[in-house]
């Protein structure tokens, strides 16, 4: 017994080391989230917000709305595909991205609840839809579920995935991790000592590195935004060799897609606007995709899904996963499409306010 007391002595200095880095540090913002409450708050001061790539955008959001005192005009929700649109985009002075990153149903769900707790609907709503979006082999640990089961239980409907969101148990487990550990002390090995992460404020569209504006839509850093054909090369080569997890294990859920519908039927009842976004796919890799018998029906499911609600309820598509008449230019990646193309692809809509 004394020797198991001395061996955890000794064990202890580090793992009270480890524990106060990561609770310092906490690259991931999984227990302090004063960094995201403080972009918040810049945003509704109409500054922007530089170097934002390791936030959680998720309570950045839920800070936003529980600051926010007056209703928006125009709401977007979806993933980072959609995050380019801006206020400039729809031509809508009082709109906010409340996109997030890797966003799936049940965040878009989740924050118009949270959005509706403090105001009467928006005028309007741009639903960024994914392939991803009515898939239940893409669940994420990190979405937002509260407005997602408030939405369920209205409608009778069974939730999905309601067991996969990390607990807090889980976060104040991963201050004891030595993985996280690296994590918060990586600034370190390029030459920065300051763990902490700050809260950049600038009124600078574009940057060295990514920003998110007061609107809340995201501009990527310089290197991303000007990346050289043969890296945007090298990058197509990798997702075809190593398809990603949202296509790769896309499996279409008729719950998902019932659940969609009667989502949008909500906004419609609340007197909204809806728009749909479609965000293109860089040619090439559309191409090797829809031709694929193994991946290819993540598109064609999902886009007769899209397409036959728009009918039902009357809504404007903007986009489409087919990029005809699109070259490598109009994309930063494989998946993103230029701010200057989503500006263009959005003229329609902006004409018609």
């Amino acid at each position: 017994m004394k020797k198991v007391l001395k061996s955890a002595f000794v064990f202890l200095p580090l793992v009270i080391l480890v524990f106060v880095v990561n609770i310092y540090a906490d690259p991931a913002s999984l227990i302090n989230k004063t960094v995201e409450k403080q972009i918040a708050q810049a945003f509704l001061d109409g500054h922007n917000a530089e170097d934002v790539l390791t936030i959680d955008d998720r309570a950045m959001i839920e800070f936003y709305f529980e600051l926010r005192e007056d209703p928006v005009d125009c709401l977007v929700l979806g993933a980072s595909r959609g995050m380019q649109i801006s206020a400039e985009t729809t031509g809508i002075a009082n709109s906010f991205n409340a996109g997030v990153t890797g966003a799936e149903f049940r965040d878009m769900v989740s924050v118009y609840y949270m959005y509706k707790e403090k105001n009467n609907a928006p005028e309007n709503v741009i639903l960024v839809l994914e392939p991803w979006t009515v898939s239940e082999t893409y669940i994420s640990k990190r979405c937002i579920t509260k407005g997602y089961y408030d939405f369920c239980e209205e409608n009778n409907f069974t939730a999905v995935k309601t067991n996969n969101i990390k607990s807090e148990f889980e976060k104040w487990r991963e201050m004891f991790s030595i993985g996280y550990f690296q994590q918060s002390i990586n600034p370190v090995f390029s030459g920065d000592f300051n763990l902490k992460k700050a809260m950049k404020a600038t009124d600078e569209f574009y940057g060295e590195d990514d920003i998110r504006h007061w609107d809340g839509s995201y501009s990527y850093g310089y290197a991303y935004r000007n990346m050289t054909e043969v890296e945007k090369r090298a990058g197509l080569n990798d997702v075809k060799t190593s398809v990603p997890d949202l296509i790769k294990n896309y499996v279409y859920s008729e719950n998902l897609a019932h659940q969609l519908d009667t989502f949008v039927a909500k906004l419609v009842e609340d007197g909204v606007n809806v728009t749909f976004f479609i965000p293109p796919i860089l040619p090439e890799y559309y191409e090797f995709v829809v031709n694929s018998t193994e991946y290819g029906k993540c598109f064609t499911d999902t886009w007769a899904l899209y397409t036959g609600i728009a009918d039902k309820y009357n809504i404007q598509i903007i986009g489409s996963y087919n990029p005809v008449g699109l070259a490598a230019a109009n994309f930063y990646d494989v998946l993103h499409p230029t701010y200057e193309y989503v500006h263009q692809l959005f003229a329609p809509f902006r004409e018609e306010r």
